[in-house]
């Protein structure tokens, strides 16, 4: 099923609908891989799908899209890794070479 479409037969929400919800869970302070996003939302293997959401959702909008990172810690390969590192450290998190530590910002969907 393509990124954002709607299961008619199921009447289930969109995939897109369901990573933008799981996003909105995220803490401040806390990053997310986009694998993990994945999976909370349903998918576990379409990280892929995600990265695509986050590069087509405007940053600067209602949605932390910031808080997501890959799943080395490294922050977007996109023009926004600034703003993103920028925002991250407004947030406590600390961000060296453009990369955050998993292990002490991560966030699973659990805590």
């Amino acid at each position: 099923m393509a990124v954002g479409k709607k299961n008619p037969e199921k009447n289930e929400p969109k995939f897109s609908d369901k990573v933008y919800q799981a996003l909105l869970q995220v803490p401040a302070g806390k990053v997310i891989t986009y694998g993990g996003l994945a999976l909370l939302a349903g998918r576990p293997k379409a990280a892929r799908a995600v990265g695509t959401l986050m590069a087509q959702t405007p940053y600067g909008g209602l949605l932390p899209c910031h808080r997501v990172v890959s799943s080395t810690g490294k922050l977007s390969s996109r023009d926004f890794r600034q703003e993103q590192a920028r925002r991250l450290k407004a947030e406590g998190i600390e961000v060296h070479d453009f990369t955050v530590d998993l292990k002490q910002y991560g966030w699973n969907g659990r805590e």
